[in-house]
């Protein structure tokens, strides 16, 4: 949950900066870790570097069954929703950040309002805007805003030493990030500590230019709070003691560069905390590879040239019982059908598809062959069969109806996800079967959460059931059934965020695998 990690990371980072670096470093090092803070605390939650150990993704699971229907099914009554309290919480953020942003929005067209009021004259580098309105002196940008001509020279240095350093930019920089991050308080604190390192910086810049210490703090004193808004650099910040105190500071702590080495090893537990994920399992090159070429007249075996008749014996000579099938984009699926057949008497074998060329997140397609000449019978009540069909020409057909991939997507998730959460806790999964003939039935698994408890989740029923035309080519068909498996994927990425508010991705190999058994893909890939 992105909220969460990113109060983490900042509080992390900024108790770091508290306790071993604020007022041990130079003010530069300072400004430096304060923005790197709030960069790192903002992005790295959102990567997702795969730089964890691989894990090996369990197969997808096709079953191989015949299908008989039982027009016949139960339903219950759908229980009420509960109210949507992440919609709530959705709205009141982005009420709270536009309301923060008409007013960050509103202080910058404030101010240049106000210059455009003013006497403004030009010097080098920099600008002075006079006018009586404003009360107290503050920068913004370039230029200087000051109530009057005759001010102590002090002053301009001060604020000089703002526009040489471009405190305004940071200014900006963080009163922009507290508008999206209002919600997360060392935000807030970070700001704050940015805002006195520049005052820092700035009056160091004064007595370094060799005026008095005592003079330059009975101006501090004297100054009077009058128009400076939130984002302007001025002389009415941070006026402590501590501010105080660091104007006879000359010389940093010992060892700062040490200090700041202490950086290192809490971003690196930061990004392989809330930045890592594992990375993608290596697969190993298909040692059985039927190529499929010249619209199904020439088939090749491991690259080497074999009639439909020898390939059976071959590949039982080989140890390897995984068929890999590779055909080419325009070969009837009719074809693929007949190697499929030639292969079905070999014992303990497996066939797979080639992975398709694709942009989405491969997939692996597996078929599990029986070994027996015809598939083991199995019953399936008719809502929890969903018929997909791809034609000669490519069209994909939905319950006899024609329909795109997007919608076949959407479809198959709804079909899949066949229950309504209405309550749930750490213990207990609230759903209610809904009463639709779209949906199918469910069981139920239990997943472990973190803190040990077990969770009751549904577990489809469902069976995609996918027949293509004899003459349906084969990149049709496996395009439909990479839309299928990217289905499954999607949900499998939103029960998990639900259950253990994190992506499919990041989660640990054992509470991966009860995902997927919550979440099987099971599809029947019918013959031809």
């Amino acid at each position: 949950m992105y909220p969460l990690e990113t109060i983490i990371c900042c509080g992390a980072l900024y108790a770091l900066y508290r306790l071993l670096l604020e007022g041990r470093i130079s003010h530069s090092a300072a400004r430096a870790m304060l923005l790197g803070s709030l960069v790192v605390a903002t992005v790295v939650p959102l990567l997702e570097l795969p730089i964890l150990p691989a894990v090996t993704v369990t197969e997808s699971e096709f079953v191989d069954v015949a299908v008989t229907e039982v027009e016949a099914y139960d339903t219950q009554e759908v229980a009420p929703p509960a109210f949507d309290w992440a919609a709530l919480l959705l709205w009141i953020y982005i009420v709270v950040a536009l309301l923060l942003f008409a007013r960050f929005v509103g202080s910058i067209v404030g101010i240049l309002r106000l210059r455009s009021r003013c006497s403004v004259s030009h010097h080098n580098g920099y600008s002075i805007a006079v006018s009586s309105e404003i009360c107290e002196p503050f920068s913004f940008g370039r230029t200087i805003f000051l109530g009057k001509t005759d001010v102590a020279a002090e002053v301009i240095v001060h604020e000089r030493s703002h526009i040489s350093h471009y405190h305004t930019i940071e200014r900006l920089i963080y009163e922009a990030t507290r508008c999206c991050l209002w919600f997360n308080p060392f935000v807030h604190l970070i700001a704050k500590s940015a805002a006195q390192v520049c005052e820092w910086q700035a009056d160091r810049d004064v007595i370094s230019r060799g005026f008095d210490i005592n003079n330059y703090r009975k101006i501090i004193f004297h100054q009077l709070f009058g128009y400076s808004p939130d984002i302007t650099c001025g002389l009415n910040s941070n006026l402590t003691k501590k501010r105080f105190l660091m104007m006879t500071k000359i010389k940093t702590g010992r060892y700062q560069w040490l200090r700041l080495t202490a950086v290192i090893p809490v971003v690196v537990v930061i990004v392989l905390a809330f930045g890592a994920v594992a990375a993608k399992a290596e697969v190993p090159e298909p040692k059985n590879v039927v190529e499929i070429r010249k619209g199904g007249e020439q088939i090749l075996l491991n690259s080497k040239p074999v009639t439909l008749n020898e390939l059976p014996a071959l590949i039982e000579k080989t140890d390897d019982r995984v068929v890999t099938i590779d055909a080419e984009a325009d070969v009837p699926m009719g074809k693929v059908t007949d190697v499929k057949e030639s292969l079905r008497g070999i014992e303990h074998l497996k066939i797979n598809y080639a992975k398709p060329e694709v942009k989405q997140p491969e997939v692996e397609v597996v078929t599990k062959q029986s070994t027996k000449p015809e598939p083991q019978s199995k019953t399936v009540k008719a809502r929890n069969l969903l018929r997909v069909a791809v034609t000669a020409d490519g069209a994909i057909l939905l319950r006899g109806k024609k329909c795109s991939k997007s919608e076949l997507k959407r479809e198959v998730k709804r079909f899949v996800h066949n229950y309504h959460v209405y309550a749930m806790n750490t213990r207990r999964l609230h759903v209610g079967n809904l009463k639709n003939s779209e949906y199918s039935d469910f069981s139920t698994t239990a997943l472990t959460m973190p803190n040990g408890d077990r969770v009751c989740c549904p577990v489809s029923n469902g069976i995609v059931s996918v027949t293509s035309d004899s003459n349906a080519t084969f990149d049709a068909m496996q395009s439909v059934l990479l839309t299928i498996n990217e289905a499954y994927n999607d949900l499998r990425q939103e029960l998990s965020r639900r259950v253990y508010s994190k992506s499919y991705d990041k989660l640990d190999p054992d509470y991966r695998q009860m995902i997927n058994n919550a979440i099987p893909t099971r599809v029947y890939i019918a013959e031809c």
